[in-house]
């Protein structure tokens, strides 16, 4: 009796080593399930990010091919200066500025960096632009005239301030 006892302990044993078997080839192959599933999703993801990053490079390309518009017109409106109004970051991107250029004998130089009769000019520029386009003409006083060999022509009144010698006021 305790013969037979023992060998249905060792078939009761070996069953549950066919069931811990069982179990753990359901589990691989669940797992080998999620990991189809997984790789499906991974495909469809990285086909999306694709996808994303074309239609962002759309936009980049939209946003300069705007930004080149922007510049190119408000520049057609001046004869003597450009504006920069968007500086390139090193990441490719740009940022917003506003800086006026100065034609120097041909050579575009930041406002900052110009000569006195640069600036002068640059001045009497904007104020041309803005007065045809708002349909007036303003009085432009031009401080330190002397600095200044030729001014560019404009419709509005100048006056001239300028060091002299004179020990009365001339109005000229």
């Amino acid at each position: 009796f305790s013969e037979i006892n023992i060998q249905i302990q060792g078939l009761q044993n070996n069953a549950n080593d066919l069931r811990v078997t069982l179990t753990g080839e359901s589990q691989i192959d669940t797992i080998n399930a999620r990991m189809n599933e997984l790789r499906m999703s991974e495909s469809k993801l990285s086909q999306e990010l694709a996808d994303l990053e074309n239609s962002e490079f759309i936009l980049d390309q939209f946003n300069k091919e705007k930004i080149n518009t922007i510049v190119s017109n408000i520049n057609g409106k001046f004869k003597n200066t450009k504006f920069n109004l968007f500086e390139e970051q090193i990441n490719g991107g740009e940022t917003e500025c506003c800086e006026a250029l100065v034609n120097t004998n041909g050579a575009w130089v930041p406002f900052s960096n110009a000569n006195s009769a640069g600036q002068i000019n640059t001045g009497i520029d904007i104020i041309n632009t803005l007065c045809k386009h708002y349909e007036v003409n303003a009085p432009i006083f031009i401080d330190n005239k002397e600095r200044v060999n030729q001014l560019i022509e404009t419709d509005s009144q100048v006056v001239n301030l300028k060091v002299t010698f004179d020990k009365m006021l001339t109005v000229a």
